[in-house]
């Protein structure tokens, strides 16, 4: 099944994304505000570590890596569990993308209210274009990750990089 693409217009990026802050499986604690006019941002809202297509996605990400890093963009996974069952795959070892944890998934209710509510599923997949001033840009969703929506994803993050900051 195909990921939905949410193009958001030049009204809805006038407002900031939500704000959050999680616990980080790399320890601490990490805020959007961390990333404010710093780098653009993917947030994706996977179903859990365990789960094996997210698992493949997340090996998918690890072999794009240079791109991502080439669009100045930070990549922030955020799961629906505590954190202390949060691990780095082996896959992902060395390149910096942050594990978060949302186990009651309140973060991730607030960024589905960016959408319509026919447009999102209790148990779909989020993936977050936003630009370095938090603003949404787009946003792929269904019921599964798809390794072929990085292709989209990067699509987004090369748009954003050449929008006046105005």
């Amino acid at each position: 099944m195909t990921l939905l693409t949410i193009r958001f217009d030049d009204q809805d990026r006038s407002t900031p994304a939500p704000y959050f802050r999680l616990p980080s499986a790399q320890g601490g604690w990490v805020s959007s505000r961390d990333f404010h006019e710093q780098s653009n941002l993917l947030l994706l809202f996977l179903h859990a570590q365990a789960c094996p297509t997210c698992q493949e996605f997340l090996n998918a990400l690890a072999t794009r890596w240079s791109d991502y890093l080439q669009a100045d963009a930070r990549l922030v996974i955020i799961l629906p569990q505590p954190v202390e069952t949060l691990a780095l795959p082996s896959s992902l070892v060395g390149i910096p993308i942050l594990f978060l944890a949302d186990p009651n998934g309140s973060v991730r209710q607030e960024y589905a209210r960016l959408m319509a509510p026919h447009l999102v599923g209790e148990n779909d997949v989020m993936l977050f274009a936003l630009d370095n001033y938090s603003s949404p840009y787009a946003c792929l969703v269904g019921p599964q990750p798809e390794p072929s929506a990085q292709d989209e994803l990067l699509a987004w993050l090369r748009f954003i990089s050449i929008q006046c900051p105005e």
